[in-house]
């Protein structure tokens, strides 16, 4: 009789180290993994965000030099930024979860919600980041999105970064350049909602005969 008992203590041991292997391994995996969705980094500096209008914009993009252009666009603080988001993008496959290293004990997954849809939206996609406890879904945020109206030739794009924190950075992008429309840093409550903590909120507006991008 203790000889059953032992094998059978001996075989729940031996079940729950492999178990715990497993569950390291698979951990281990995540946080290499999530190394290749996180962002780039310039993205959560302030100060970065507030560059984006004074140097991206382009002085004369209708009569000007394709050779003068081109140098002025190189001198946007945007072509510091190294992270290629849209080819990590265009290789999430539609609603997948990719799990993400837990913040504040909260785990957290990306999802592409939107992706190109020819002729309909031919430059138009989305990613949304969540928060989930008991495998249930808490809070969302849209993290990355790039719209485009082929018309007007407008185009908005926000893209991310993630550490201990979620930041997100808006911009507007026209023929005469790019300006900032919105920056945003995240928390990760106790209870799996995202809560702002710092933010530039931008607008246009019309001031002394010109249309102004104004930040606060």
């Amino acid at each position: 009789m203790k000889e059953k008992l032992f094998i059978m203590l001996l075989c729940i041991f031996v079940f729950n180290l492999n178990a715990e292997i497993k569950d390291t391994s698979i951990k281990s995996k995540l946080i290499l993994d999530s190394k290749n969705y996180i962002g780039d980094e310039l993205i959560s500096k302030k100060e970065f965000a507030k560059k984006i209008d004074l140097s991206c914009n382009v002085a004369h993009p209708y009569g000007g030099i394709e050779k003068e252009i081109n140098e002025e666009r190189k001198k946007c603080i945007f072509s510091k930024v190294t992270f290629d988001y849209e080819n990590i993008v265009d290789n999430m496959k539609l609603n997948e979860k990719i799990y993400l290293t837990p913040i504040n004990g909260i785990n957290l997954f990306l999802k592409k919600t939107k992706e190109p849809n020819y002729p309909k939206n031919l430059l138009d996609d989305e990613v949304k980041i969540y928060t989930e406890m008991n495998d249930k879904v808490i809070d969302q945020l849209i993290i990355y999105s790039n719209e485009y109206d082929m018309e007007s030739y407008y185009a908005k794009s926000q893209y991310y970064f993630i550490d201990n924190y979620i930041y997100v950075l808006s911009s507007n992008i026209l023929e005469e350049g790019q300006t900032l429309n919105f920056w945003g840093k995240y928390s990760v409550e106790n209870n799996g909602k995202f809560k702002l903590q710092e933010s530039i909120k931008c607008h246009y507006l019309f001031k002394e005969r010109k249309e102004m991008n104004v930040c606060k």
